[in-house]
């Protein structure tokens, strides 16, 4: 909030050149979030701060209600005319420059996203490191109607979502406009985005009596969207899968695994570290793909009741079971993509770093010979930190 009223201050001191507006005459767009409309139109959700209850947000003043957005819709052939639309029932001029978030719906996820990033990424006011997000089973006016708690500005509330489960658990990716762009005119050429879930919405997720519960119903950060090279929505990938994606990409900052002690109790391990190198070789006809992970961990709860069984597992049981769990676990993504015949994890960009003539030969039938491909995953796990508490009786 503190960044908005910032933003807010910033937009008001402005002087000197005949393009100063006056804060009272403009409209803070916060996001952008499209759907389709119509079969082949468009729907653009604008979601504007009120500045009054911003203001008061921060404590500077008193405001006059408990929701400070204002979403307006509209519709249109294009994007363009359905932008204008939204905005034309708008009463400032609208003020692009700092929106936090575009949200598209998964229904134009599916029929192709790259024409509407394309014009944002030439609009001088809408900046290429914003994040975007995709609906999971959800239109774009659905999650920027949901509205928050705790941080009250909806779109704020997803990028705050999206950090911090991507630095604290690892299970989704902050990509932004200019990222999916570079990845899909790249030899790698399946951009994936972070999904968001709008579980049991209705009108009422959108009124202040949902923030008058102690439960209220909000968005959630859910799914990791993949899509083909001509920016068209081709599956969600599984849940078990997600973390697979940032530990090939390198993303991971920070995670837990879990290691069975029996039936019933288990000891998790928090991840604070990896890294992995990704090979793609080929003899004659044949394609080997290689990811060798270097991981540091920590024991982060002991939770087998049995203390002779914890005895009995020296710290080097643990780093085995943990390199023997994130081997299957990233394996087991690696053949599920090949199944679907999508690299999504990119070896076939190792292959044009490598060697780019080759790459030429292969590339019209990669996603063949990646399906055939066979795969060694190696993983080394050392654990830095026991967590050990002494006994103090």
């Amino acid at each position: 909030m503190k960044k908005i009223a910032m933003m807010i201050c910033f937009v008001l001191f402005m002087s000197g050149c005949g393009t100063q507006k006056e804060l009272n005459e403009l409209a803070l767009i916060l996001s952008l979030g499209v759907d389709v409309h119509g079969g082949s139109g468009y729907q653009v959700t604008l979601q504007i701060a009120d500045p009054s209850e911003i203001i008061s947000i921060t404590g500077a003043t008193s405001g006059t209600t408990s929701i400070p957005i204002v979403n307006y819709t509209g519709i249109g052939p294009t994007f363009i005319e359905a932008l204008e639309d939204a905005a034309k029932q708008v009463s400032r001029s609208t003020f692009y420059t700092h929106v936090a978030l575009i949200v598209i719906g998964q229904d134009l996820a599916e029929r192709g996203i790259f024409p509407l990033l394309d014009i944002l990424e030439r609009e001088p006011e809408i900046r290429e490191n914003i994040p975007i997000v995709i609906g999971n089973q959800a239109s774009a006016f659905q999650v920027l109607n949901s509205l928050t708690m705790i941080n009250k500005l909806p779109a704020f509330s997803i990028k705050g979502k999206l950090k911090m489960n991507e630095e604290s658990f690892g299970n989704t990716m902050t990509v932004s406009i200019k990222e999916f762009l570079i990845k899909k005119d790249s030899e790698e050429g399946y951009p994936i985005v972070s999904g968001v879930k709008t579980p049991d919405y209705t009108e009422k997720t959108s009124q202040k009596v949902n923030l008058e519960q102690a439960a209220p119903k909000s968005s959630l950060v859910s799914g990791l969207a993949v899509f083909d090279q001509e920016g068209k929505f081709l599956y969600w990938l599984e849940e078990e899968q997600k973390r697979s994606v940032l530990f090939l990409e390198n993303r991971i900052q920070q995670t837990f695994i879990t290691l069975p002690c029996d039936d019933e109790n288990s000891t998790t391990i928090k991840v604070t570290y990896a890294k992995v190198k990704k090979k793609a070789s080929m003899t004659g006809d044949h394609i080997k793909l290689s990811a060798k992970i270097k991981a540091e961990a920590e024991i982060d709860g002991l939770g087998c009741e049995n203390q002779k069984m914890i005895k009995k597992r020296t710290i080097t049981d643990f780093e085995k079971e943990l390199e023997g769990l994130i081997e299957q676990e990233i394996l087991a993504s690696i053949k599920e993509a090949q199944d679907r015949q999508t690299d999504i994890y990119g070896f076939g960009e190792t292959i044009y770093r490598q060697n780019p003539e080759q790459w030429k030969k292969l590339k019209d039938q990669w996603e063949e010979l990646f399906s055939g491909a066979d795969v060694d995953v190696h993983a080394e796990a050392e654990i830095k930190r026991t967590g050990n508490i002494t006994n103090s009786n």
